[in-house]
């Protein structure tokens, strides 16, 4: 390693690091972000996290709605579809959860998931939620959900048509993951 000769890598959700390189003369192209060794960032820069979903995020949420479809299709019931009215508001309340450290139905402004619903403009006859925390699995999640029979009533009841699902890693909090369920029948 020479000093004086570094480049600025940006990753998502992390800081921005000036990392050393060798003397020869290389450019890094990122996808809008070309650098060469000795342009670096005075300071370094802070990345806002992104309020959509991962690769890996969307891979878990997809594989939730596949296993929470697959038991309600044993027990005889329509499937869920995505909406993604009810995925924003599950995200929400997943990064809510993982900002403040909490884990309940309750957001940090005190609403319950129908009132959350409400402001996220879901206009809803019937509205569930289903919470896990600590599960690093989708499979995990839903095995925890089956076993409660509260969490299993609300995922197997029939008038529910819709799903907003939301799985955040969240290294801050007590549980380091969070899973977000709305369940939702529009009127």
């Amino acid at each position: 390693m020479q000093s004086g000769k570094w480049i600025t890598l940006m990753l998502p959700f992390m800081v921005v690091v000036p990392i050393p390189v060798p003397q020869a003369r290389m450019i890094v192209e990122f996808p809008q972000v070309q650098v060469q060794p000795g342009e670096c960032a005075a300071k370094p820069e802070f990345v806002k996290p992104a309020t959509t979903a991962t690769e890996l995020e969307a891979r878990y949420i997809e594989q939730c709605l596949k296993l929470t479809n697959a038991e309600r299709a044993k027990a005889g019931l329509a499937p869920l579809k995505i909406n993604p009215t009810l995925s924003q508001s599950a995200r929400w309340m997943a990064e809510d959860m993982a900002k403040n450290n909490y884990f309940d139905h309750i957001d940090s402004l005190g609403r319950g998931v129908g009132d959350r619903m409400k402001e996220f403009k879901y206009s809803y006859s019937l509205a569930g939620q289903n919470i896990a925390g600590g599960q690093t699995t989708p499979e995990e999640a839903i095995e925890d959900w089956l076993k409660s029979p509260g969490h299993r009533a609300i995922m197997l009841k029939p008038d529910f048509d819709e799903i907003g699902i939301a799985y955040l890693p969240a290294p801050g909090h007590k549980l380091k993951f969070i899973w977000v369920c709305d369940f939702g029948h529009r009127r």
